[in-house]
């Protein structure tokens, strides 16, 4: 995220800048980020299914990592750090065919080089769909 002015508080520009990466290309979009709290959604779609119609486990744990590293963003200093994503740990519970998945994340552990994240996946009827645990290091920028 290196060179990027804007307001880390509007979710608007975030997703603007996550036009042209693998967010964008994959539909995900940040709904809710506010300090340790965050929701996003993903579609489930030809971008984001395996070749037997249901949502693929990668698009997932995409949707999740991202969630993490906005909601890491949002309570660091992005001009002397940056949020890395250094460990997941998921289950993957039920398919999905069509709609959309939400992912809810909470910090559960604010340190000041690492952050714990929990994270619950669900479908359009609420049903839990994926739970994980992510870890991001801070990282001062070089």
């Amino acid at each position: 995220m290196e060179n990027m002015d804007f307001n880390k508080n509007n979710l608007g520009e975030w997703n603007k800048v996550n036009a042209n990466s693998l967010m964008g290309n994959l539909g995900i979009e940040y709904l809710k980020v506010e300090a340790g709290y965050v929701v996003g959604r993903m579609p489930v779609d030809h971008r984001t299914k395996q070749p037997f119609g249901q949502l693929h486990g990668g698009a997932t744990l995409a949707l999740i990592e991202t969630m993490a590293g906005v909601g890491s963003s949002f309570i660091i200093d992005l001009e002397h750090f940056e949020p890395r994503g250094i460990n997941i740990s998921a289950n993957l519970l039920r398919s999905v065919e069509e709609g959309f998945v939400y992912c809810h994340g909470t910090i559960i552990n604010k340190g000041e080089r690492s952050h714990l994240w929990k994270f619950e996946v669900k479908d359009d009827e609420d049903n839990l769909i994926a739970y994980a645990q992510f870890t991001v290091v801070v990282v001062a920028k070089k």
